[in-house]
């Protein structure tokens, strides 16, 4: 009882703070505060509130929280909201980067990297702006490499979190500083280094095939918790290799091998998941999930070099990958939407 009056207690405080940061008054003074004392304690402020945030709720699923905790969660948020957009970028920018790279807390380093994939995804794609980013995707790479000589399924689920968000944070700049296809202009107008994205790439293409690998070895009897942290990373992966890929064009052929096996070992591994006959809905909902993300990373895939594609259409066609029953299966609303892209993406495969 006592812990659940101070809990009211701290949640009235953060809607009054929340109050006052909605307002003009508040969004002036941060916009003008770009040194001395005021940027200090605007900066505080949004640390202190990335903290609050990461207390808020128990952990990354959800389990075993109450509604006074999911309140001042989503009361936190929207003042975390306020904050990084009334922050100049070259402030918000030295904040995140010193939590990125200090922050003792997984989830706080977490958090900050998903404010970066959130501002940059607001920032006008190829402008100067968006180009401040690129300083970020060292730290970024090493982040997503995680500790040197240990096996994925070894890393803690706070390293997996920050490496899931650490993809996230690299999709958002790359699509902000690169256009679609890119490396066909004669001008490079980007302002990532062909090092750079040939870095990210390689490490991304690693993490990929590593957590195929690991999804070959699941099976039904899964815990939801290490499910839910596989299916998120390899998604991030997924999401931030089509990324890659459409930015760097031909450059991609050295890690395209990579790349298919990992794709054609996610198709067979969920098969094999779903011909087992599991009952288990979080294993089928994550499969699914899976397989939307696998399929779209095939289709950018096709999209930026269909010319080199054909080495590994054979595989592709086989049951256990694209001619799989189960990439079909009534599976809900995703799937049933799913079926007609599906179609879609055999017939762009068997063209190219």
């Amino acid at each position: 009882e006592k812990m659940s009056k101070i809990l009211h207690l701290c949640s009235n405080a953060i809607i009054a703070v929340n109050e006052a940061m909605s307002s003009d008054e508040f969004a002036t003074f941060v916009q003008n505060s770009s040194s001395g004392d005021d940027s200090s304690a605007s900066l505080q402020l949004w640390q202190d509130l990335l903290i609050l945030q990461s207390m808020a709720v128990p952990n990354i699923e959800g389990i075993d929280t109450d509604p006074v905790r999911d309140a001042i969660s989503a009361t936190v948020n929207e003042s975390l909201e306020y904050l990084q957009n009334y922050l100049p970028l070259p402030i918000f920018l030295a904040s995140t980067t010193t939590l990125i790279k200090d922050a003792e807390s997984p989830e706080v380093r977490s958090r900050a990297l998903r404010l970066v994939a959130t501002r940059v995804d607001n920032v006008p794609p190829g402008s100067p702006e968006a180009s401040l980013f690129c300083d970020l995707l060292h730290e970024l790479i090493s982040l997503v490499k995680g500790p040197k000589d240990t096996p994925l399924q070894s890393l803690s689920a706070g390293t997996q979190m920050v490496q899931q968000y650490s993809f996230f944070a690299i999709e958002s700049i790359v699509r902000a500083v690169c256009p679609v296809d890119s490396w066909k202009s004669s001008q490079d107008g980007s302002s990532i280094s062909n090092k750079d994205l040939d870095s990210a790439l390689d490490v991304t293409t690693s993490i990929l095939l590593s957590a195929s690998d690991t999804l070959e070895d699941v099976t039904a009897s899964i815990e939801s918790k290490h499910l839910h942290r596989l299916s998120g990373l390899l998604r991030a992966a997924n999401g931030c290799c089509a990324r890659l890929v459409q930015a760097c064009g031909p450059r991609s052929l050295p890690f395209l091998s990579k790349t298919m096996e990992a794709i054609t070992k996610d198709f067979s591994s969920a098969h094999d998941l779903f011909a087992s006959g599991s009952e288990n809905s979080h294993l089928t909902h994550h499969l699914v999930l899976i397989q939307v993300s696998t399929l779209q990373l095939l289709d950018d895939l096709i999209q930026a070099i269909p010319q080199f594609v054909s080495p590994y259409i054979e595989a592709l066609l086989s049951e256990t990958v694209m001619r799989s029953k189960f990439l079909k299966a009534d599976a809900g609303d995703d799937r049933e939407a799913g079926k007609d892209r599906n179609v879609e993406l055999k017939q762009q495969a068997v063209k190219s």
